[in-house]
């Protein structure tokens, strides 16, 4: 069984370019651990994957997120012929 499909979202679909909700874990100290943090995937790499962050201030921040965080998957907007 691949290590992957324990989590909440099916991880192993994950590519770079797919923008995914996270939350921040507990050790990162995080003032609203509700949060979901919005980020564009760079790279899948064991356990996780490198994101460039698309908060507001937080605009190009890369930071690796473990798949355990990941709450989400947005849908990609289809583009119309």
């Amino acid at each position: 069984m691949d290590q992957r499909s324990q989590y909440r979202v099916n991880t192993t679909r994950l590519t770079p370019g797919e923008v995914i909700l996270y939350k921040l874990r507990p050790d990162q100290r995080p003032l609203r651990p509700e949060k979901q943090w919005r980020g564009r995937i760079l790279h899948v790499v064991i356990g996780g994957v490198n994101v460039e962050s698309l908060e507001a201030g937080y605009e190009g921040l890369i930071e690796y997120v473990e798949f355990k965080q990941v709450v989400g998957i947005e849908q990609r907007e289809t583009e119309s012929l």
